[in-house]
């Protein structure tokens, strides 16, 4: 936390370097009567500062990066992050110069999101400046979910599965400077130099609770980086401890999608500060609204998520305001932000065309027509692998869910039930859920398809409309809380159709009030005609795949639509009617060998 008062002095380490006014414009750092003015803690990032920087529980974007670097691990996309800041807008601080000084404070970033086992990545820079002052902070972050590993290596899977642990580890590397002027050259301080360079790091951890809970904890500059110009000088270590709570309202209100608050508590050179926000995402996720405060500022903010329509692209305009409680004359801080989001692009390689070339050097027919059917022997054997990996998967991810929901019929486990005329999940139901999720988990490749029942009260209308808002309400927690690909989960709800029992006694109608998962399988691929050796008899004689419970799966149809054009014949006479001309154009007779 930084002291600010409006009259704007203070005193520090640089303060007795600098030793007068001439520096005003670094001199606002170091607001501080008791503290160093290197690296202070300003705020970056725009939707951080627009929650009041209550974001070391929530860090679910790149954000991340600069507030706890383990909420990098949670990263489905790749994401791009630009900010730009005015800071303490309208303060007029008058160098010794006469010049007007100004306070800017930016951020670029790209964070590479990567398959969960080998985590994500992301390299930032950060960049504070004045007129005779300038800060570089270039960051290489890295992030991790340790959780599943961690609980297994403890055997404690049973008790811990469903909490999520994510660590990070930023790399930072740090640089001041200062421009040479008619004071530098007359104080001997300078005679060393006019910049210093540090390295240093931060760690941090975040664990994802049930119930849309969240802890984090961040550790920064934990290794001493020397910075001072004419003492040693570290960066002081900055510590954030923090909580936040996502109510996910989607399909419950028509405005409303979520409400996210978030709760921090942190210490920098011995001096606490708690901060809070709120942020809510509204109109099906078209814009967002923020508040928070610290100790010293109060601060707002908003989102304007663009309507591009491409799912794997998205663009975010962000904007935040804070205003200092203690610094006067000024309009406030005003910090703008670009956000691109987009998926990893797989395979470009191997989509281009390839063209065959042909030289009067050598007739390339029969080279080519080889090449050619090396590849459609290797394109099939990677295709029966993949459909003989999927067969696999869904036979095993089936015989997991069929073991889940007789346990629910034996009265094992909890039946998955919901809040009377409501669609929100009952706690008692999470348990049941949480198996649920770690199957899926285990097989996040395969589609499943969320089926909710109710019973035969209440009109028809109304009770597809209830069971298909339940089964979202499925998928949002099995999203939040395990990590499962979430097109690959398809909630719907079926109303009062397809009874289990009579609906004209209470047991009847609990019976019909139910989940069910039915496993998808791809188009073209009939589970039951390869069982294993080693599957019972009936498996093999299962009846054939109903069409409604197949699905297109794109994976599996690139790759099949390459198959296809790897089938069109290459024609041998016409490639050796090419070579016979290129052969003629360079002087050689009809069926001359060339040389």
């Amino acid at each position: 936390m930084i002291r600010r008062q409006g009259n704007m002095h203070g005193d520090g380490a640089l303060g007795r370097l600098f030793g007068a006014w001439a520096l005003a414009a670094f001199l606002v750092l170091a607001w501080a009567a008791t503290a160093a003015a290197y690296f202070q803690d300003l705020g970056l990032g725009v939707r951080p500062a627009g929650m009041g920087e209550a974001f070391t529980a929530v860090a679910d974007d790149s954000n991340a990066v600069l507030y706890n670097i383990a909420g990098l691990a949670d990263l489905k996309m790749h994401e791009f992050n630009a900010m730009y800041s005015d800071l303490f807008s309208n303060l007029n601080a008058k160098l010794y110069s006469g010049e007007t000084d100004f306070l800017g404070y930016h951020n670029l970033g790209l964070a590479v999101a990567m398959p969960p086992q080998f985590g994500n990545f992301a390299l930032f820079w950060t960049l504070f400046n004045s007129r005779l002052y300038r800060e570089n902070t270039f960051i290489l972050g890295y992030g991790r979910n340790l959780g599943a590993d961690l609980w297994r290596w403890l055997g404690a899977e049973e008790s811990l599965g469903h909490i999520r642990l994510d660590a990070g580890l930023n790399l930072k590397f740090l640089n001041w400077e200062i421009p040479a002027n008619e004071y530098t050259a007359a104080n001997p301080a300078f005679n060393q130099g006019l910049s210093r360079t540090g390295v240093t790091a931060d760690v941090g951890f975040l664990a994802t609770l049930p119930d849309n809970v969240k802890v984090g904890m961040s550790l920064e500059n934990f290794i001493p980086a020397n910075v001072g110009l004419t003492i040693y000088e570290t960066v002081p270590i900055n510590f954030r401890l923090g909580t936040s709570y996502l109510y996910d309202w989607q399909g419950k209100l028509p405005v409303v999608d979520s409400l996210l608050g978030a709760v921090d508590f942190t210490q920098r050179y011995g001096i606490s500060d708690i901060r809070i926000g709120v942020e809510g995402i509204f109109l099906k996720h078209l814009f967002a609204l923020r508040v928070g405060t610290t100790a010293d500022q109060f601060t707002t903010g908003a989102s304007f998520f663009t309507p591009l329509n491409y799912a794997n692209f998205d663009l975010r305009l962000d904007y935040a305001f804070g205003y200092p409680y203690n610094v006067e004359a000024t309009w406030g801080s005003h910090r703008f932000s670009v956000v691109l989001r987009w998926d990893g692009i797989q395979g470009a390689e191997e989509d281009k065309p390839k063209t065959v070339m042909i030289r009067s050097e050598e007739n390339m027919a029969s080279k080519r027509e080889r090449e050619l059917a090396e590849e459609r022997a290797r394109e099939r054997a990677q295709y029966l692998a993949m459909m003989e990996r999927f067969r696999q998967d869904i036979r095993a991810l089936q015989a997991e869910l069929d073991e889940i929901m007789d346990s629910v019929h034996r009265g094992v486990i909890p039946a998955i039930q919901f809040t009377d005329g409501r669609a929100e999940v009952r706690p008692e139901s999470f348990p049941t859920l949480n198996r649920v999720g770690e199957a899926l988990a285990r097989h996040s490749q395969i589609k499943v398809r969320l089926e909710g029942y109710t019973d035969g009260r209440g009109q028809e209308l109304a009770n597809l409309q209830l069971s298909q808002a339940r089964m979202e309400s499925v998928k949002s927690y099995l999203g939040k809380h395990f990590p499962v690909e979430r097109q690959n989960l398809l909630p719907v709800g079926y109303g009062a159709a397809r009874p289990v029992a009579s609906n004209d006694t209470p047991a009847g109608r609990a019976a019909n009030r139910r989940v069910e998962f039915t496993v998808l399988v791809p188009v073209g691929l009939d589970v039951a005609e390869t069982a294993s050796a080693g599957a019972p008899a009936e498996s093999a004689a299962a009846e054939p795949v109903r069409p409604e419970n197949t699905i297109r799966y794109e994976e599996l149809a690139r790759l099949q639509e390459k198959l296809q054009v790897y089938e069109l014949e290459v024609n041998p006479q016409e490639v050796e009617d090419v070579f016979q001309q290129q052969h003629l154009e360079n002087g050689h007779g009809p069926g001359t060998p060339a040389p």
